[in-house]
């Protein structure tokens, strides 16, 4: 799975949510950083493309989406910029209480995770909608873009 993954996605990213932990980078460290038998699920993104494995628990088979393949129409779609906490990073990188490396953050959440150097300020994020049966637009997917500086 993974050398499709990095085969595709060359000089991409990688978010993975596992059973035990959250892990991000960039695709070519993928081998190194995510552990298959603890996926739950993987997005490999470029500002072009994602391809999103899935699946509801351990043991069960991925379902695979890859962006080229969603049908939308182009004018019912759009972009959001989700916040990245990184006031708490650089609080704690202030403090220099040590156990985080330059290029991570630390997950609003908990833990932490790895993203682009500078470090970014926003994740780009596009919304795809589509009409229901009653003609109305509902967002139906989602898939990552990439990392934004919010100057």
């Amino acid at each position: 799975m993974f050398d499709t993954i990095k085969s595709m996605m060359q000089g991409g990213w990688f978010i993975a949510m596992g059973a035990r932990e959250f892990r991000s980078g960039p695709i070519s460290e993928i081998d190194d950083q995510v552990d298959e038998a603890n996926l739950l699920e993987l997005r490999a993104f470029t500002p072009m493309r994602e391809i999103k494995w899935v699946r509801g628990g351990l043991g069960e088979a991925f379902q695979v989406r890859d962006s080229v393949d969603i049908q939308f129409d182009k004018r019912r779609c759009e972009t959001h910029y989700l916040d990245i906490d990184t006031k708490k990073t650089r609080e704690y990188r202030e403090r220099d209480e040590g156990g985080i490396e330059p290029d991570e953050v630390l997950a609003t959440g908990g833990g932490k995770y790895r993203l682009t150097e500078p470090m970014p300020e926003k994740m780009v994020i596009q919304v795809y909608y589509r009409a229901d049966d009653k003609g109305f637009y509902q967002p139906f997917d989602f898939r990552i873009v990439g990392w934004k500086e919010w100057n």
